[in-house]
């Protein structure tokens, strides 16, 4: 064949048609019946492009409020961490500094006592 002859066969043609059916993606569940379980698990009719917009609008806003929520609980836990060291360092330094007053040598006076005075 030269390249200005019809290179059209009728087997290669159908040979394409069926890969391409062979490798077409399904196109899965009904848009209808993703819909309605959509809107069973949300809980509320989402009828038109306002109320999916709103939908999604709320759920950015909880998510928001989730994510300031999580901020907060990470800063009372590291504040309290934080307070736990402290009271750790001070135990610490409290305890070494009693065993230092305890190992402190004591030191005993002896003093005589008045001879007793005698009678003649």
């Amino acid at each position: 064949m030269t390249p200005g002859e019809d290179d059209y066969d009728a087997e290669m043609a159908h040979w394409l048609e069926d890969s391409g059916r062979r490798r077409a993606p399904s196109a899965g569940e009904p848009p209808a019946e993703l819909l309605a379980l959509l809107e069973s698990t949300v809980g509320r009719k989402l009828a038109t492009r306002e109320d999916i917009l709103a939908y999604v609008a709320e759920l950015k806003s909880r998510e928001t409020e989730w994510q300031r929520a999580a901020a907060k609980r990470a800063l009372v836990r590291e504040a309290a961490f934080l307070a736990l060291l402290a009271m750790a360092a001070a135990q610490y330094y409290f305890f070494k500094v009693g065993l230092q007053i305890e190992r402190l040598h004591t030191n005993h006076y002896f003093t005589p006592q008045k001879a007793p005075a005698q009678r003649i």
